[in-house]
């Protein structure tokens, strides 16, 4: 539709600091300047986010 050429990279952070052995050379073909410690800060505060949003969602329903 757009004749635009994408290449999906995939990345799993998780608290424990564990890391794919590939991840910084995903990183490499990503334009700009990243950190390992950065992506993992911010999937940590965005699973935080989801779960708050999932416990005020369900104290909803359970309460009216």
């Amino acid at each position: 539709m757009w004749n635009v050429t994408t290449n999906v990279i995939t990345v799993i952070t998780a608290a424990t600091e564990t890391i794919s052995e590939s991840l910084r050379q995903y990183l490499s073909d990503v334009p700009g300047n990243h950190e390992v410690k950065e992506l993992q800060k911010t999937a940590i505060l965005g699973t935080a986010h989801n779960v708050e949003c999932v416990n005020v969602k369900a104290q909803n329903i359970f309460q009216g």
